[in-house]
């Protein structure tokens, strides 16, 4: 009995053993794993962190290549602009007193129009006057050939009146 207690002894602790190998293994493996997860976790926000960074530093390139393409570029407008107006007025001082004697000659031309039309309403005004002048003597001198043949009558009138008051009393 003893020997098959050691056997048993020996068995069971060849089975501890075995567990404890499997165990060992396990927590190897776990322990591997997880290494290799934190391996990958940190290769992958260290690339993650690096493609962040590159896009980035892409991105501030093209910006800064568009902000010196914008500046160029405002240059160029800035210098036609000073360029075009520097042109502009010395056209403008040429062109000056023609523009002036060209405007003087449209106002002339417009007055001119004007006083033209004004000369016929005056025109017509004068005739309507010498009608109403005309007509006007007229009728005084009707008024005046009335008042004289009435004066004539009432002096006529007057004359026999007097003459049959004479008579009368006589």
């Amino acid at each position: 009995k003893i020997s098959a207690e050691v056997g048993d002894v020996a068995l069971i602790r060849d089975k501890y053993k075995v567990k404890a190998r499997n165990n060992d293994l396990f927590l190897t493996r776990l322990f591997k794993n997880r290494r290799e997860n934190i391996l990958k976790q940190v290769v992958w926000n260290r690339w993650r962190d690096k493609t962040r960074h590159d896009r980035l530093c892409q991105h501030n390139l093209q910006k800064l290549k568009r902000k010196r393409q914008l500046r160029l570029f405002r240059n160029i407008v800035d210098a036609w602009r000073e360029d075009a107006h520097v042109g502009y007025k010395q056209r403008f001082i040429s062109l000056k007193p023609e523009y002036y004697k060209q405007r003087k000659a449209e106002v002339i031309d417009e007055w001119d129009n004007l006083i033209e039309g004004l000369k016929g309403y005056i025109a017509q005004l004068q005739m309507e006057i010498k009608v109403e002048v005309s007509a006007k003597t007229e009728l005084v001198k009707l008024y005046e050939a009335i008042m004289n043949g009435s004066v004539k009558k009432f002096n006529i009138e007057n004359e026999f009146i007097t003459q049959v008051h004479e008579a009368n009393r006589s």
